[in-house]
Order: C-alpha cells, then sequence, then structure tokens
C-alpha cells in the first residue's frame, strides 16, 4: 500500500476479513443465486462482509475495522462454470484504506478464483482459491460439511501487509439460514465469534 499503516495491518488484520481475505464468501457458491452475509468480531478486530450472486455475476463487499484503522472492499466478478470441475471467476476489484489519523489510499486491480462445491455422503466438502493483484492478496480455504448442520472450516490467506490462518465451526440455527460461527486465528493466538446469514 505504500503508508505506515500497512506495518499494523500485518499484525491486526487476520482472519476471515479484510479485503481479499474473505474470499471464500465474496466469490459466492456457484450453486445457485443467492445473498451471503457476515460479522465476526475478535479482541483487535471486526470484520462484514456482504456477497450476492445473481445467475453468472457476483457483487461482492467486505469491511474490516482493526487498531489502527479500517478497510474497505469490493468486488463485480463473472463466473465460468467447468463443468463438474467447479466454477473459474474473474472480475475487477478495489479497495480503500482509511488510518486512524485521516490518511487513505485507495488501490484497484482484478480477481481470479476457483471454487468448487462437493457433495458428500455424509454432507459436503467446498474448495475455493483466490488471487487478487492487489496488494498481491491470496485466499484458500476448504470447508466439510459434518452431521447436525455444523462446519468445519480451515483457511489461510496473505497479501504484501498481512499473513493470516483460521479454523473455526459454524452452527446453522433451525433449518434456516442463520448461523453462528465461533473459531481461533492461529497468527495473531486470539478467538472470534460471528453470525452469518446464508440463502445460497
Amino acid at each position: 500500500m505504500g503508508f505506515p499503516l500497512t506495518r499494523r495491518i500485518r499484525s491486526r488484520l487476520t482472519g476471515l476479513g479484510g479485503v481479499g481475505l474473505a474470499a471464500l464468501l465474496l466469490s459466492g457458491a456457484a450453486r445457485a443465486d443467492g445473498t451471503f452475509l457476515q460479522f465476526d468480531i475478535a479482541p483487535t478486530a471486526e470484520d462484514g462482509v456482504a456477497a450476492v450472486t445473481r445467475g453468472r455475476v457476483n457483487y461482492g463487499l467486505t469491511h474490516a475495522a482493526y487498531d489502527g484503522g479500517s478497510t474497505l472492499g469490493a468486488s463485480l466478478t463473472y463466473s465460468f462454470p467447468i463443468a463438474d470441475a467447479g466454477t473459474i471467476k474473474i472480475g475487477p476489484s478495489l479497495s480503500r484504506t482509511l488510518d486512524d489519523d485521516g490518511d487513505a489510499e485507495t488501490g484497484f486491480g482484478a480477481k481470479i478464483s476457483y471454487d468448487r462445491y462437493i457433495v458428500t455422503e455424509g454432507g459436503f466438502v467446498y474448495l475455493l482459491g483466490e488471487y487478487n493483484t492487489i496488494d498481491n492478496n491470496w485466499f484458500a480455504t476448504v470447508q466439510f460439511g459434518l452431521p447436525a448442520a455444523v462446519t468445519l472450516e480451515l483457511s489461510a490467506g496473505g497479501s504484501d501487509n498481512y499473513e493470516a490462518a483460521t479454523v473455526g465451526l459454524s452452527k446453522r440455527i433451525g433449518t434456516g439460514p442463520v448461523s453462528l460461527r465461533a473459531g481461533y486465528k492461529l497468527l495473531a493466538e486470539e478467538v472470534y465469534v460471528g453470525v452469518s446469514i446464508n440463502t445460497f
């Protein structure tokens, strides 16, 4: 990014938030139209995500607030299904970073991602990998659908400005779209909790 705030982002912007790091949600599930909303909170950060898929078009928005500032990210991607082998999504992205002193920086780039949803006998497996040219941002995750509407999630990400790795669980409430989330940020060494709404 090119100014001192990036040193604070490196230590604070971890977990499933921030530009690119929330790519799992921004990419949207390839299964159907839907909307995804999520909010996570940890001792040093708050992360929000919104994602909407309509046909082959995916709209994404993230917001991360952390010690020293905040980052807003957006993307607009188009899906290219590969038969039964998953989906590639490509499109423009942008970010806006603001520190507590009022210094701001805007970045423009492109994002490419690959995701695949696999139905298994006991649930599902969801795979995603993404690269965003803004700050060489990358993200990878795998989700395992378990019995009792529980999902295990393992994620890692990084860029020119941060590194992150998380492990988490989510539990759907009843048969509706709302899930409760909790997990651990391995590099930041802190717990996060959150809630999500998923209509995919």
